[in-house]
């Protein structure tokens, strides 16, 4: 079938994971250090739980990459209250709103020079849209200060639907927008979790690595470079014409 939409995952695939989050990340545990009085050593549990390293490089598969903010506030709660540290009753969703409100503390940098690719996709009168782990606002944020949001018809955060990646609600969502098949559809994304969404959903998954890698199920291509959506757009089209 034509392909005639396209849907990135966001962090590690339209924009570069590690730079952008460990200032956010970092400086909210820093916020809750203060205000719950923790040390370094629990500040650094947080940060690793939350899928970073201290050195500010990025966990494969770790939360920031695969999890939602809800997802890595409910894995700081525990970490604390096992330490014994009695908790506001708000505490996931203050720290969930701080994670979010942070954003201005990252790095953003896109995984490529994002607008010609955008273009391309564009020319070829290709839906374009985004489903992320984060939230709608911050994802929307992000595009804008990258300068791309108006290449995207729809994006799809974590906290319009209620089961996030890798669920197919979001996808769903897409479709239902855009009213066209979901076998239309290309889901690219740089985790197992983005190709399992993919696979839930019923869409043909493009896996972005960088580095060697075990492709994961789910994955009907993959790319090491994010421009190679093009040359997988160009090979699909194509198999149809060959096929007709």
């Amino acid at each position: 079938m034509k392909i005639l939409g396209v849907v990135f995952d966001k962090d590690g695939t339209l924009i570069d994971l590690p730079s952008f989050w460990f200032g956010p990340v970092s400086h909210t545990i820093d916020i809750l250090q203060a205000e719950y009085g923790f040390g370094k050593k629990t500040a650094k549990e947080l940060l690793i739980a939350s899928g970073m390293r201290p050195d500010g490089s990025g966990i494969p598969e770790g939360l920031v990459m695969s999890g939602t903010n809800l997802d890595i506030t409910k894995a700081w709660k525990l970490i604390l209250q096992e330490q014994g540290i009695t908790l506001k009753d708000d505490f996931v969703e203050t720290s969930r709103y701080m994670l979010a409100s942070n954003a201005e503390h990252g790095t953003l940098q896109g995984m490529t020079d994002l607008s010609p690719l955008l273009s391309e996709l564009r020319s070829r009168d290709l839906k374009i849209g985004i489903v992320t782990s984060d939230d709608y606002e911050q994802t929307r944020y992000s595009m804008e200060e990258l300068g791309v949001l108006e290449f995207f018809d729809t994006i799809i955060g974590a906290d319009l639907v209620e089961n996030p990646k890798p669920a197919a609600d979001s996808m769903e969502a897409i479709v239902s927008a855009w009213g066209i098949p979901k076998e239309s559809i290309l889901m690219v994304g740089d985790s197992v979790n983005d190709m399992k969404f993919a696979a839930q959903s019923g869409v043909a998954g493009v896996y972005f690595h960088e580095e060697e890698m075990v492709i994961p199920e789910g994955a009907s291509y993959d790319i090491t470079d994010l421009n190679e959506v093009i040359e997988v757009l160009d090979q699909i089209e194509n198999e149809t014409t060959d096929f007709s």
